[in-house]
């Protein structure tokens, strides 16, 4: 994981995002987030599509969370889960609700291979939501590697999601909202289909579960590799 790339969620200080964060301060600017949010994405809907693929008790590892403001919808539909999020990102997970974050790890400022490196709280599951586009094509096969060194021989489910840039209106709302407001000029939207290949290019036998997030959330696809 490179540094700025995957910052999802985190206006950066010099961004149109940063600029608003400053003006609305710490209390205004979680409600705007939300409101932004659900112009691009509905979270309770993907949530609602991505909940049955984690397993019951999971221990959650969430890669480049940035605020983790989607992490509020899956806690709050299984009180059975605990989340770490990992980020290389100064701050984040400043949008998780007050009464969720006890069971909320968050760790800024680190990659996945520190985690692998560091932790022996093993997860069960993996996600990595809206993260992909922001890490640099040239870079994604330095990510499933970390990534399949941190699942080691575990089959542990990982659930991508992602935007499809299929000429929408929505897809292209997605992409300019975070080059311009997020301020992410690196940006690379990447289809389903890309990624798979990818992954499947570095671990042969990887399988692929589609979660039907496309069906009720175009462009949004999410997938699990299993």
């Amino acid at each position: 994981m490179r540094g700025e790339p995957v910052e999802s969620q985190v206006a950066r200080p010099g961004s149109i995002g940063g600029v608003v964060r400053r003006i609305l301060g710490p209390r205004l600017f979680p409600l705007a987030g939300r409101l932004y949010l659900r112009i691009f994405v509905d979270y309770p809907v993907v949530a609602r599509s991505l909940i049955e693929q984690i397993p019951q008790g999971a221990h959650v590892l969430d890669i480049g969370g940035g605020d983790g403001a989607p992490l509020n919808h899956f806690l709050r539909a299984r009180g059975d889960l605990r989340v770490t999020m990992i980020d290389i990102a100064p701050k984040i997970g400043w949008a998780i609700e007050s009464d969720l974050r006890s069971r909320v790890t968050v760790l800024p400022m680190t990659s996945i291979a520190q985690f692998a490196q560091a932790s022996t709280d093993e997860p069960d599951c993996i996600t990595i939501l809206d993260v992909m586009h922001h890490v640099p094509p040239s870079d994604r096969d330095a990510f499933f590697c970390d990534l399949g060194a941190l699942r080691g021989r575990r089959r542990i489910p990982v659930i991508i999601k992602d935007v499809e840039p299929d000429g929408s209106l929505v897809a292209r709302l997605n992409y300019l909202a975070d080059r311009y407001v997020s301020g992410d000029r690196t940006i690379s939207m990447v289809r389903s289909a890309q990624l798979q290949e990818a992954i499947a290019a570095r671990f042969g036998e990887a399988g692929f579960r589609d979660t039907g997030l496309y069906a009720v959330a175009a462009p949004h696809y999410a997938f699990v590799v299993t």
